[in-house]
C-alpha cells in the first residue's frame, strides 16, 4: 500500500488481491514482449517461443550462466503444464522449496522468480483451483509469488 488516500492508489489490504495477481503476471508477459520488440531482438525467437516462458529465456542470457538457464529450462517444463491440478501439490511451495548444489544463491532465486512468474501468468490466465488458497492464511506463498512476479520483470528488464 503506498499512500492509499490519493487517488487512483493501489491498497493490496481490500477487495480483490487476486485481480492485482493477475494483472502484474499478465502485464508482465506484455512488458517482457515490448522489451524484446524494441531491442530487435523478439524476431531472433521462433513464433511457438513467443510466450512468456521463451521471452524470459531470451532475456536471462544476459542474466544467467549457461547451466542456469539449463536448470530453468528444465524446470519449466514443470510450471508451465498445470493440466492435472487436482493431483498435483502446491506449485507456490514447490517452488519456494527449490534448491541447487551446483547454482549460487543468486542464480537459484533467479529462477525461482522467473518460475513464480510464469507459474502465475499460466494460473491466472486459465484456473481458480488455488483462488481460495491465496484468500486464506498462505501470505507467505503468496508474498512469495508476488515478489517473483516483480522480481523477474524489474530484473529482465534492468538493461
Amino acid at each position: 500500500m503506498y499512500k492509499p488516500q490519493q487517488k487512483g492508489s493501489l491498497d493490496f489490504r481490500i477487495l480483490r488481491p487476486l485481480d492485482y495477481f493477475s494483472l502484474l503476471a499478465i502485464r508482465a508477459e506484455t512488458c517482457l514482449r515490448y522489451a524484446l520488440e524494441k531491442s530487435g531482438v523478439l524476431s531472433e525467437i521462433p513464433d511457438g517461443d513467443q510466450k512468456l516462458d521463451g521471452y524470459i529465456i531470451k532475456l536471462s542470457k544476459n542474466i544467467l550462466s549457461d547451466k542456469s538457464i539449463e536448470c530453468l529450462k528444465n524446470e519449466l517444463k514443470t510450471y508451465t503444464k498445470l493440466h492435472d491440478t487436482a493431483n498435483k501439490p502446491n506449485p507456490i511451495r514447490r517452488i519456494m522449496d527449490i534448491t541447487y548444489n551446483s547454482r549460487s544463491k543468486k542464480d537459484t532465486y533467479l529462477i525461482q522468480a522467473f518460475l513464480c512468474c510464469v507459474l502465475a501468468r499460466n494460473y491466472f490466465a486459465h484456473h481458480t483451483y488455488l483462488d481460495k488458497y491465496f484468500m486464506q492464511n498462505q501470505k507467505e506463498e503468496s508474498a512469495f509469488m508476488l515478489i517473483g512476479i516483480l522480481a523477474a520483470v524489474l530484473k529482465l528488464l534492468d538493461d
